[in-house]
């Protein structure tokens, strides 16, 4: 209940992670960090079951997963899902994440409970927006748990975060 958010403190040595608006620059940006983050592996497509179901991944590298928001956060997915996804990618690439009204709150829930997923297991979330992360969603509901997945955007960029994230990555390789 306090009124200081400890995971936004020290932002020294922050790199961006949430890039807006959608524009050719920013995709720039996006597509550039994913080459790097992914040691400069070409991509390809890979695909991941859980319990029968099939989640089609359309580009991945070294431990990084590139999709669109329509593509994981629009469709029926759970928890167990993002988990999977969290488990087998250390960095998560979304683009294209689109302002949401009242309407879209499902696919609010579900791009919240990616970012809780990935956060929960170390792993980094890079995403292109349309809008800032405050101005995501002009519904009223689900503001507790956008104001948390909001702080751990901003604490995603902080350079202790990366570091651990660094760490996880060497890990793989």
């Amino acid at each position: 209940d306090s009124q200081t958010d400890y995971r936004e403190a020290g932002q020294e040595g922050e790199k961006k992670i949430y890039f807006t608006p959608l524009t050719r620059a920013t995709d720039k940006e996006f597509q550039n960090l994913f080459v790097q983050i992914s040691a400069e592996t070409k991509p390809k497509k890979e695909k991941i079951t859980i319990k029968g179901r099939e989640i089609k991944v359309p580009r991945a590298a070294n431990g990084a997963a590139m999709f669109d928001f329509k593509g994981l956060c629009g469709k029926p997915l759970a928890a167990e899902d993002y988990l999977a996804l969290a488990n087998k990618y250390h960095s998560l690439f979304l683009s294209d994440v689109s302002v949401m009204e009242q309407s879209k709150r499902n696919e609010l829930k579900r791009f919240i409970l990616l970012i809780d997923c990935f956060y929960e297991a170390g792993g980094l979330v890079v995403i292109t927006a349309q809008a800032p992360i405050s101005e995501i969603y002009t519904g009223h509901d689900h503001q507790f748990e956008l104001k948390r997945t909001i702080s751990r955007l901003h604490e995603m960029q902080t350079q202790n975060y990366l570091s651990t994230h660094e760490e996880k990555m060497a890990s793989w390789a």
